[in-house]
């Protein structure tokens, strides 16, 4: 036997589901079929999902994405110099992201702000939310090299805010700026990706940019012990300000470099009308990245949720200053940011055209409530660790890490299966299905009695489910989007992605304010100024020997507190499940075929698109249906 009818026998195999149900379709009343087929077996028109171009159109400018540029100015051994030093800085800002969550337990401990871990969670996700939409916006209108610079030095910034952060202040202003770089640069390692690799490879290589993952954890839980042992939280993060920008200077190059190189061929990539003014054309792009409302939608999440995170189960409601920002958050998130979007602004941060569609929606939704029930229980998982399990900090910085290895090294191993089969349905399914499993155990092994190794498990479960959502969902969004709208799909897919983190920090916040102290209060072991104390500072916690009354207690108080907030994520698992199986099977495949055929051809009035890329080119490569003299007037006027 071949390969060729190896693999025939082995696809036949895999698509006996869908054979079966196909036969159970055809089975049904034609009334009953048209039902179940648009609620579980929809069809996608792959045809929406390429770039259609108007062959009469009479402006003078040649319209091409940024993955065609990149065929035509990067060589493969270019491309491969071009990964391995994104794959370094990548590897740079793996570490620093799996040591940050460490630091921020001790640095809310010294502020005595312990309780408020979730409430700082919802401000880093709305600065997520914003810095996402801005990166996209920034790599479209002005380029890839100018968002990962501003990116890069956003990072830089933070790092050197946190080494001086003394109070809380500047703390948040660290937050702040870091928050920003950091998924700035995550923003642009996807855009990289979709960039240089097909629909069909685009799950494996988006893997790639995480792969740091699988060993990161372990190198960063001694780090963060060894750090902590000889000086501060403040330099733990802070000497990411030297580390960060060395190592991220080979990959700034190089995007610079074929920049240059893309300008000396003829391909100059133009910010809008090359009738302008580079001052005009700078102006237009500022104007789309669409600054109001995305201050309006920022200050909105901000002031609404941050103060309901903190008033849950208090009487702090009646407080002036929570009553004005629950007020002025309601009407920026509800009012002024609608109407700017639908009536203020040409160029709203999220294209509704995409969002209209079900198949953006559906798999949204279920990243929605993927980061919902992950932020729901997390924040307070390695303080759980910490102080209900009486694990070491490295112990405890690489059991938080466990899901992450085992989500990155899933997503390593099902790319090929999933190139192969070429079809996501199934593998988001049974991600679903996976995830659900994990927190099932996780609800479980959380148990005082039960061993270390159950909840290591459990973690691994979780991981296997996520890693057959996260980037599937993302590659899913960008299948039934146009290229020129990969940024738009990515953005939308990290808002749907910020929403359910800032509702799971809410959730999760608003519990463990209401819960923890009013336990910890029912044991009788704690005065109320111990109580306070535990509340807002792990150090207080940890000075308990572990075998006293006192630090049993208040194991018991965070087991009753992780059981309260893992509630809410079995049922957002099942919920999830129930979006999985309504998806279309869209075949990578001929969504990849169909986009080839598309590309290369004259595009449509750069000012009715803002994704598209203008730029100019020499004649030789206009489209034959154009004039040579409309087109060398076109590069003479640059």
């Amino acid at each position: 036997m071949n390969l060729e009818e190896l693999d025939k026998k082995a696809k036949y195999v895999f698509d006996t589901k869908d054979r079966v149900a196909e036969k159970f379709f055809e089975s049904l009343p034609p009334k009953t079929r048209g039902l179940m087929k648009f609620l579980f077996s929809p069809d996608h028109d792959y045809d929406s999902a390429i770039e259609h171009f108007d062959d009469t159109s009479s402006t003078d400018d040649i319209q091409l994405t940024h993955a065609e540029i990149v065929r035509r100015v990067w060589s493969k051994k270019q491309l491969i110099f071009g990964w391995i030093c994104m794959l370094i800085m990548s590897l740079v800002s793996t570490i620093q992201a799996s040591a940050f969550p460490s630091y921020i337990v001790y640095a809310s401990s010294e502020f005595s702000q312990m309780g408020a871990l979730a409430s700082v969670q919802i401000v880093q996700a709305c600065i997520f939310l914003v810095s996402r939409a801005l990166s996209g916006k920034l790599a479209d209108n002005f380029g890839r090299f100018e968002a990962m610079i501003i990116s890069v030095i956003c990072l830089t910034i933070g790092n050197g805010l946190y080494m001086g952060s003394h109070n809380i202040v500047t703390y948040f202003a660290a937050l702040a700026f870091y928050s920003i770089g950091d998924i700035g640069t995550q923003m642009l390692y996807e855009i990289f990706a979709a960039d240089t690799c097909d629909l069909k490879d685009r799950t494996f290589f988006q893997t790639i940019t995480l792969f740091a993952n699988l060993f990161t954890p372990w190198v960063a839980g001694p780090l963060v012990a060894s750090v902590l042992k000889t000086s501060t939280w403040q330099w733990g993060m802070g000497m990411w300000a030297i580390i960060t920008p060395c190592c991220a200077i080979p990959f700034l190059s190089t995007l610079l470099y074929f920049r240059i190189k893309a300008y000396r061929m003829g391909l100059r990539i133009r910010r809008g009308d090359p009738n302008r003014t580079w001052f005009q054309n700078t102006i237009t792009g500022i104007i789309r990245m669409d600054l109001p409302g995305l201050v309006f939608l920022c200050a909105g999440l901000i002031l609404f949720f941050v103060p309901i995170s903190f008033c849950v189960g208090t009487d702090d409601w009646k407080m002036p200053q929570n009553i004005a920002m629950i007020t002025c958050g309601t009407f920026f998130l509800y009012v002024a940011f609608p109407l700017w979007e639908f009536f203020g602004t040409k160029h709203p941060f999220l294209k509704f055209s995409l969002m209209k569609k079900r198949l953006v929606t559906v798999p949204g939704l279920i990243i929605l409530l993927y980061y919902m029930a992950y932020a729901t229980y997390h924040p307070y998982f390695q303080v759980w660790l910490l102080l209900a399990k009486g694990l070491p900090q490295a112990r405890a910085t690489n059991l938080n890490m466990a899901m992450f290895v085992a989500l990155t090294g899933t997503t390593l191993v099902f790319s090929p299966l999933m190139r192969w089969r070429a079809k996501l349905k199934s593998v988001i399914v049974w991600g679903t299905i996976l995830y659900f499993i994990g927190m099932g155990l996780t609800y479980e092994f959380r148990k005082p009695e039960k061993p270390l190794n159950t909840m290591i498990l459990a973690q691994i479960f979780e991981g296997v489910g996520a890693g057959l959502l996260v980037i599937p969902i993302m590659v899913y969004i960008q299948v039934v989007c146009k290229q020129s709208d990969t940024a738009a799909a990515i953005t939308i897919y990290y808002f749907f992605n910020s929403c359910g983190t800032i509702l799971g920090n809410v959730i999760s916040a608003a519990v463990y304010r209401n819960h923890f102290p009013n336990v910890l209060r029912k044991t009788g072991l704690f005065a109320e100024p111990e109580v306070k104390a535990i509340f807002g500072s792990i150090y207080v916690g940890l000075s308990y020997k572990v075998g006293t009354p006192q630090r049993a207690a208040i194991g018991a108080t965070l087991n009753s507190v992780i059981r309260s907030l893992l509630i809410g994520p079995l049922i957002f698992c099942a919920i999830m499940f129930c979006l999985a199986i309504t998806n279309a099977d869209i075949n990578l495949n001929t969504a990849q075929r169909m986009k080839e055929e598309s590309e290369h051809v004259k595009g449509d009035d750069s000012q009715s698109s803002d994704q598209g890329v203008v730029i100019e080119t020499a004649y030789e490569e206009k489209s034959p249906i154009y004039d040579e003299k409309k087109v060398t007037e076109v590069v003479n006027k640059a």
